[in-house]
């Protein structure tokens, strides 16, 4: 090898290395060794290295909708299965579907929860009907929930704690949003109508007919999104927010002072609702909807995917 030659193999590594090359550059630089240009093993080099750019690009194209994770309920006794079964509504993965993402379920399992944290861009935290810890509705839970009492505490404390640090984009739906109060040191109402004699009917079995008003409040991220103050919603919920955890605002309240929506501030996407927005009654739900997908795409976005 010349001299020259030389010189013009460390540039061409100097520039892979820099990550500054286009996949076509590579196969220049590999096609440069049939003129005595480059060395014949550098060429090889960059040949394959171009290869495998191209492919982990292809990669990156097959999957570059945000992987958003649904949190199951425990089925109960009886009903689908005598065995442990979970259960789930369908429009909960359709509305993720429909805007974008790619919905996944998620047990109670503790094994992947890391790996949940990892690969997921987004997490949805559903609605359900099951008893908290007691000092839910007291002091606060202060501890890690009982697995075996309280598995989907556990898990979904995980999520919602590690959510907040990574900064993954959350949405908590009546249950959901509860259980975000409650991980990051709030409490909560075990029935609104015992604790506040509210006018109002919260728990509604028809979750398609919009039931009461909300007001949202403005400078709140809930206000930028749906772009207006007042709204009609859907309402199936006994419980309710008591004491709102410190890492909260209020974004909406219902008419008898009932807190129906509650935001982390500078946060991509870190907001409870107490109504059911997968039902899709109104355009603002719609848009609910589009900003988490969109939030969710940007988190994946920003790991590089």
């Amino acid at each position: 090898m010349f001299p020259d030659e030389r010189k013009l193999d460390s540039a061409c590594l100097k520039i892979i290395f820099s990550g500054q090359t286009r996949i076509g550059d590579y196969i220049l630089m590999a096609y440069n060794v049939r003129k005595g240009v480059i060395a014949p093993v550098v060429g090889i080099f960059l040949l394959c290295f171009a290869f495998i750019l191209l492919y982990t690009q292809v990669v990156q194209a097959k999957s570059n909708k945000p992987l958003i994770g649904i949190l199951l309920n425990d089925g109960g006794n009886g009903g689908y299965s005598q065995f442990p079964w979970y259960a789930m509504r369908q429009n909960y993965s359709k509305v993720i579907a429909e805007n974008g993402g790619i919905p996944v379920f998620i047990g109670h399992d503790i094994q992947p929860i890391d790996d949940y944290l990892e690969l997921l861009d987004g997490i949805v935290l559903t609605g359900g009907d099951f008893y908290s810890p007691p000092n839910a509705y007291t002091t606060g839970i202060k501890n890690t929930p009982n697995y075996k009492k309280y598995p989907r505490e556990y898990i979904e404390f995980a999520l919602i704690k590690k959510g907040y640090e990574k900064d993954i984009p959350v949405i908590g739906i009546c249950a959901g949003m509860q259980q975000m109060n409650l991980a990051m040191g709030g409490t909560i109402y075990e029935n609104l109508k015992k604790s506040l004699n509210t006018p109002i009917q919260h728990r509604n079995e028809d979750r398609e007919t919009l039931q009461h008003s909300i007001k949202i409040e403005e400078n709140t991220a809930l206000y930028k999104m749906l772009k207006t103050k007042n709204m009609k919603v859907n309402s199936n919920h006994n419980a309710g927010i008591n004491k709102l955890s410190p890492k909260f605002i209020v974004s909406a309240k219902a008419p008898d002072g009932v807190i129906e929506g509650m935001e982390a501030q500078n946060k991509r996407f870190f907001i409870g609702v107490m109504w059911h927005p997968e039902f899709v009654l109104t355009k603002q739900e719609k848009m609910l909807w589009k900003e988490f997908v969109q939030a969710a795409s940007e988190y994946h976005k920003s790991k590089g995917g």
